[in-house]
């Protein structure tokens, strides 16, 4: 069955359980993300992450995908679960190819009855409106937890099964002199590899110039090109070119959100491996956003060649969440 949305919203509404039982918890479906976010009063422009920013949901609608937004909310709390069409009655996560994290997003801070309570409602129309399957990956594990439980409670079978973790350092007040020196040797000769051969730049515009030099090594994809531009128009975009002579041979592209910087995509020449292109840029990239921006946590990515320059592994899921499609696996 294909999931039909209005061109703008569906007000539905539910009554919520337990101590919500008297509250009267509304929703809405959105077919544009534009449209959410005037509902939103702009307040989705000041999300904590990254993935869950206008500007990146914006960007994944514009691609390929058919957004299905959906909101609940009573008492002054909201949550949104930011949804595409994938395949006939099927969701997926809007904008997760890239992401390290994605999952509901609670405004209003509500407490952990108050959430639930949201979900569950989000949950319920999801399926009065024939969703057969959605899948979110990658899920950090709190919000893994109250997506199992919600949708659960509304009749859902849950299969939750672990993602590839994403690799954060806690960067604690150091330089980065001070954290590359806790790193380990392989680290540090994979930097001198390419030392002497190879020329670095870290740009926090896309210009066209830069834009040249990625197509020479990749294809970065509408999706991504419009983060990088509109990050560009922000300040938030950390990009960083390695060039062996005139040609490009590795291209990484971070966000600053503040606080904090995400490592959103990473490409190397596979033929210019041995110089280790990619662990100059990482190096760079750290050394530009703990030293210049003051950063005090990296998003790393969630690649495993990436474990060793993190100070932890944090967990994500992958969940599979059907109407009667197969017995839950938690």
């Amino acid at each position: 069955m294909h999931l039909q949305a209005p061109a703008v919203r569906v007000q539905t509404a539910d009554i919520g359980p337990g101590v919500f039982a008297r509250l009267w918890v509304k929703g809405e479906f959105f077919d544009r993300v534009r449209d959410a976010a005037v509902a939103a009063r702009g307040r989705l422009d000041r999300a904590g992450s990254p993935f869950a920013r206008l500007d990146w949901l914006e960007a994944a609608a514009h691609g390929p995908s058919c957004p299905l937004i959906a909101r609940a909310r009573v008492s002054g709390a909201e949550a949104w679960l930011f949804l595409a069409r994938t395949r006939g009655s099927r969701l997926a996560a809007l904008g997760a190819e890239h992401a390290t994290s994605v999952g509901p997003v609670f405004l209003g801070d509500p407490d952990p009855a108050s959430a639930q309570a949201l979900l569950r409602a989000i949950a319920r129309r999801l399926g009065r409106i024939g969703a057969s399957r959605v899948t979110l990956d990658p899920v950090a594990t709190p919000q893994a937890e109250a997506v199992v439980s919600a949708f659960s409670a509304a009749g859902w079978r849950v299969r939750s099964r672990p993602s590839a973790p994403t690799h954060i350092i806690e960067v604690a007040g150091r330089s980065f002199d001070d954290y590359w020196d806790a790193r380990a040797e392989r680290l540090h000769e994979a930097v001198a590899a390419g030392s002497r051969q190879l020329t670095v730049e870290v740009a926090d515009r896309f210009t066209s110039g830069l834009k040249a030099d990625v197509a020479q090594l990749a294809s970065i994809g509408p999706f991504l090109t419009a983060i990088a531009e509109q990050a560009s128009r922000t300040g938030r975009l950390r990009l960083g070119l390695a060039r062996l002579g005139d040609a490009p041979v590795a291209v990484q592209f971070w966000l600053v959100d503040g606080a904090s910087a995400t490592a959103i995509w990473r490409v190397q020449d596979r033929e210019a491996r041995l110089l280790c292109p990619a662990a100059q840029l990482t190096a760079a990239l750290l050394r530009y956003t703990i030293n210049v921006d003051g950063v005090a946590r990296v998003d790393l990515g969630r690649d495993a060649d990436l474990a060793h320059w993190g100070d932890k592994a944090e967990p994500r899921r992958r969940l599979e969440l059907s109407r009667g499609l197969f017995r839950g696996l938690v």
